[in-house]
């Protein structure tokens, strides 16, 4: 038996010596990795393809506000004059109609406030110039964030953990760009217009808000390093403060 065992153990082993001299016998060195150039990563039908396929963003200072009783709304939606807000309760589409001036890339911002106690999220769609669909994937899967606000103190379990309490709608008002659903892009959608009239739909599939008005505006030119170090190295940086992250204020 132990004889066998040998046998078997020496054929393992010289089947890997054979095996690494036929791989690295070959050139006589270490094989050496070299790294794959990708270009440009582009999924169609996404916003990384309808970036690629647009004039570069240009930073200007235009915007285009429209307050709450510019809205052209679905028939059958009515917009109080006498609140400062659009209530915008049912899935039906909101368009608006503009010139632009300057040619560009805008971003769209919301004024708003959540509104119910539903807990489904607020998805939007966007549509340019009356188009069947969306300008790419992200700008049909948008969602705008809820608040909420735990109701009682965290209590804890028989191990001494953490445990989870009930929450309940906080409603405060919120100027925020449109952005995708999985938040790949933070600064905010763009959408590219020429000069010209053009128009804009939003669409809401789901969820409640109170919306006072919408704002195109392009994309703000981030400044660099030096101009940041520059304007904060005379702000006085003494002050810490910790926040406990189980008290959270929303």
């Amino acid at each position: 038996m132990k004889r066998t065992r040998r046998l078997v153990i020496s054929a393992i082993l010289l089947m890997a010596i054979v095996f690494l001299f036929v791989y690295f016998g070959r050139t006589g060195e270490q094989p050496q990795p070299t790294l794959a150039s990708l270009g440009d990563v582009r999924m169609p039908e996404h916003y990384s393809e309808y970036l690629a396929t647009h004039p570069d963003p240009v930073f200007h200072d235009d915007r285009i506000v429209f307050p709450h009783t510019a809205f052209d709304l679905d028939p059958g939606e009515e917009n109080s004059i006498e609140d400062d807000y659009y209530a915008w309760r049912n899935p039906s589409g909101i368009r608006l109609h503009f010139d632009v001036e300057k040619a560009g890339h805008y971003v769209a911002y919301f004024d708003y406030r959540t509104d119910g106690d539903s807990h489904l999220p607020i998805n939007l769609s966007v549509y340019l110039d009356d188009a069947a669909e969306p300008p790419y994937y992200e700008a049909s899967q948008i969602v705008l964030d809820s608040l909420w606000q735990e109701t009682e103190e965290p209590g804890t379990d028989r191990y001494g953990n953490d445990v989870n309490v009930l929450q309940e709608p906080y409603y405060t008002w919120q100027n925020l760009p449109l952005t995708d659903a999985r938040d790949f892009y933070s600064d905010g959608l763009t959408f590219y217009f020429d000069e010209g009239e053009h128009s804009i739909e939003f669409y809401k599939g789901s969820g409640e808000i109170l919306l006072k008005e919408i704002t195109l505006k392009s994309l703000e030119e981030r400044i660099d390093y030096t101009e940041y170090v520059s304007l904060h190295e005379a702000m006085n940086h003494d002050d810490s403060y910790r926040i406990e992250a189980e008290e959270a204020t929303y």
